[in-house]
């Protein structure tokens, strides 16, 4: 039985779930199976569910006959609606719990694009945020076993 790469692809219903985020997996999707511009604008409607087809719809027929324009306004009007902004990237870059299923890989990785949503863009000041950052989000007991942390940095570094 033949695998088709669309497969792997959620739908995508707006709300809580970043935008940018999910169209990077749209377009990895898109450029494996060699869609044209013109199958992008359509299959990026098909793979919208509830307020964000409703957006997505809109916005392709504010554009018709242009498939590259459409593609575009359609990933813009998304873009304005779900895309992570900067007061949220902070909130959850300082509000985070650790979860059972974390992995410390997963979660530096989701904090460092919550500093590109912030703008930081000088490497100390990110591992500095990066540090601190998934130390606080470690349960108490985990940071408690971890040396220096109470008096000050952790010798911790990423790479």
């Amino acid at each position: 039985m033949p695998f088709k790469l669309e497969s792997v692809l959620e739908p995508y219903s707006g709300g809580e779930n970043d935008f940018a985020l999910w169209l990077q997996e749209f377009e990895t999707v898109a450029e494996a199976s060699k869609w044209t511009i013109k199958q992008k604008s359509q299959y990026i409607v098909l793979f919208m569910k509830g307020s964000a087809k409703e957006i997505a719809r809109q916005a392709l027929e504010e554009v018709e006959g242009d498939p590259a324009g459409a593609y575009a306004h359609v990933v813009r009007a998304l873009d304005r609606a779900y895309s992570l902004k900067t007061h949220e990237a902070w909130k959850r870059l300082t509000r985070r719990e650790w979860h059972k299923e974390d992995s410390v890989d997963g979660v530096l990785a989701e904090f460092r694009r919550y500093l590109r949503v912030l703008g930081v863009t000088t490497t100390v000041a990110a591992e500095n945020i990066l540090r601190e950052s998934l130390i606080a989000t470690l349960p108490e007991d985990v940071q408690k076993a971890i040396p220096g942390v109470r008096g000050g940095w952790a010798p911790v570094a990423f790479g």
